[in-house]
């Protein structure tokens, strides 16, 4: 896969990680803790995304 299609890809899997959290946790289908891992797990593919962004723009 290429660089764009990647960092793409993290960042849609961080942005579904980050509402299947929020949506499972408003439910009540999923306790605090594990709710919390899976948005902060979101957020850390969110970062890594940015991060591959950045790194691309600073390399072309």
């Amino acid at each position: 896969m290429d660089p764009r299609g990647l960092t793409i890809a993290l960042a849609c899997l961080g942005a579904a990680c980050s509402l299947a959290a929020s949506a499972v946790r408003r439910s009540g289908g999923l306790a605090d803790g594990p709710a919390r891992w899976l948005n902060l797990a979101g957020y850390g593919l969110c970062a890594l995304s940015l991060g591959l962004f950045v790194m691309r723009g600073l390399w072309a």
